[in-house]
């Protein structure tokens, strides 16, 4: 069987194959802003006067044994390529991994990301990118809502990214440094959450596990990413030189990354 049709029995979503986090950054849009109703005062609220700032996908794979690795982290910022142009090219990423049958993590994509991205592609007349049926609607089995897992959870209350963080021992703030990679503020910020999400996931995977083999194996595997020449940056370093991957380094090879009576 295909690695990227292994999936939960419960949730339909992937336990292997390729995954893609995604989040995205908005501000309010000049243009739109010139001809909205400016009577109310609630104006930063009201996303449909935002536009896309920045954008960052975390790719990687997860084999049938629970291995990760193939680690990418990309970043587009408005400030040096047009929305339209991001859009596009978030499009030439995101397509190869949904085609593949690949899942999608987000914190918040349900109600934030995935419709805001499609609105923006609609304000270009971009119908014909981002067309990502697999991974849209409240109920796509594909896609992983980290901050809503159950979509008939009817809870009225959600955490935030950075509370959900912190209950962990996580923090998302972004920290400024010396650094040979020019990363905008917003990008440098989407990146942060992109990784945040990605960890938020291992936990929920080992919960599901019954197990910390997700945890152990796939945040050693991120921070050895994290940590190399390719990607090294200090708004990064805290997650690759937190004091869990110590832990996850000298347990990783003790503990398996999947229970063998996990869901297939």
């Amino acid at each position: 069987m295909e690695a990227t049709r292994r999936v939960c029995v419960v949730t339909g979503f992937p336990l292997s194959g390729r995954f893609c986090v995604l989040d995205i950054e908005t501000a309010l849009a000049e243009e739109a802003i010139a001809i909205a109703d400016r009577t109310r005062r609630d104006t930063f609220e009201r996303i449909s006067l935002h536009s896309i700032v920045a954008v960052s996908t975390l790719t990687f794979q997860r084999d049938e044994a629970g291995a990760f690795g193939g680690f990418e982290l990309s970043s587009l910022q408005s400030a040096s390529s047009d929305e339209a142009d991001l859009l596009m090219r978030l499009d030439r990423v995101l397509t190869p991994v949904h085609d593949a049958g690949g899942g999608l993590l987000t914190f918040n994509g349900k109600a934030h990301d995935l419709p805001t991205i499609e609105r923006r592609a609609a304000r270009h007349w971009l119908f014909d990118i981002l067309v990502l049926p697999g991974w849209s609607g409240r109920q796509s089995p594909r896609h992983l809502d980290l901050m809503l897992p159950d979509p008939d959870d009817r809870v009225g209350r959600w955490p935030s990214l950075a509370d959900a963080c912190a209950g962990f021992g996580l923090s998302t703030a972004v920290v400024r440094g010396p650094s040979a990679r020019v990363v905008g503020d917003a990008s440098a910020k989407s990146q942060v959450d992109v990784v945040a999400t990605f960890l938020l996931h291992l936990y929920a995977a080992s919960r599901d596990d019954r197990s910390p083999g997700p945890l152990l194996a796939g945040w050693t595997a991120l921070s050895g990413y994290l940590a190399g020449p390719k990607v090294r940056a200090p708004h990064l370093v805290p997650f690759a030189e937190h004091p869990h991957v110590a832990v996850a380094k000298r347990l990783s090879g003790r503990i398996p990354p999947r229970r063998p009576e996990s869901p297939a």
